[in-house]
């Protein structure tokens, strides 16, 4: 259910750390324009970012209505959790797929349940002692890839840590462009709902593309309400309007 299945993506070309004076850029014309969410996530781990507390600053400082951070849990310290509380996340999801330590690790290979657990737990604590009026809502959000995750227990266990508890079925977005042919022709929603930048400044419209085939510019270039508003965007939304996603890669072997 990972982007990194694919051993082709898996390359420096695609891994990198957004620089702070582009992410910036990214935040102030989102909020420029407008924009009501910002969310940290999709390619890869924002804990393993040096700056993620100043990144989580910044956007505290401008209006947007919500702010989510996505996170597998393994890094989570004690200045993340505090950084993650000071500066209004409103929703910390975690990446989890079990509630049980064999599970777990045989789907997550090399991370640590207990670790896991532990970093959880810690957030919970600090959240309890120093932020007890925090509205920041936790979420195990699981995908279910085989039958040895068991929904009750996974459900029970982390229903005393969380807020919220979900798992879904796993659906084929992890290496996208081997698959299947799906001849869907209604328009995708995500063209008129949002867009992703990478690390090295592409603007995407979505992360079934990961390796950026549908890429729209770059912020490096231009502005991101220029490439919302522009040529590349257009092109698809017109495509997708007219039935023809089909025609286009890889929209056309998209699940979703």
């Amino acid at each position: 259910m990972c982007f990194q299945v694919d051993k082709s993506f898996a390359q420096k070309d695609y891994m990198g750390r957004m620089p702070m004076e582009m992410f910036s850029k990214v935040i102030e014309e989102a909020s420029l324009n407008s924009c009501k969410a910002i969310t940290l996530a999709s390619r890869g781990e924002p804990t393993l970012h040096k700056d993620l507390p100043l990144m989580l600053e910044l956007i505290s400082q401008k209006n947007f209505l919500d702010i989510k951070l996505n996170t597998n849990a393994t890094k989570l310290t004690d200045d993340l959790c505090r950084a993650i509380l000071s500066f209004g996340v409103s929703e910390l999801v975690y990446s989890v797929d079990a509630g049980t330590k064999d599970t777990y690790e045989s789907i997550r290979v090399g991370g640590k349940f207990n670790d896991v657990v532990q970093n959880i737990d810690t957030f919970n604590e600090i959240r309890r002692a120093e932020f007890p009026d925090s509205r920041t809502v936790t979420r195990i959000s699981g995908v279910k890839v085989n039958e040895s995750q068991d929904i009750s227990q996974m459900i029970d266990f982390w229903s005393e840590r969380v807020d919220e508890v979900t798992i879904k079925p796993a659906i084929p977005r992890w290496d996208s462009y081997n698959n299947d042919l799906t001849f869907r022709l209604e328009p995708c929603e995500l063209l008129w709902e949002r867009a992703y930048v990478w690390y090295d400044g592409k603007i995407n419209p979505c992360d079934f593309d990961y390796k950026s085939y549908l890429s729209v510019g770059n912020v490096e270039k231009t502005s991101i309400k220029e490439a919302w508003l522009g040529k590349g965007y257009t092109k698809l939304r017109a495509a997708h309007s007219a039935a023809r996603r089909g025609k286009i890669t890889p929209c056309d072997r998209c699940p979703m």
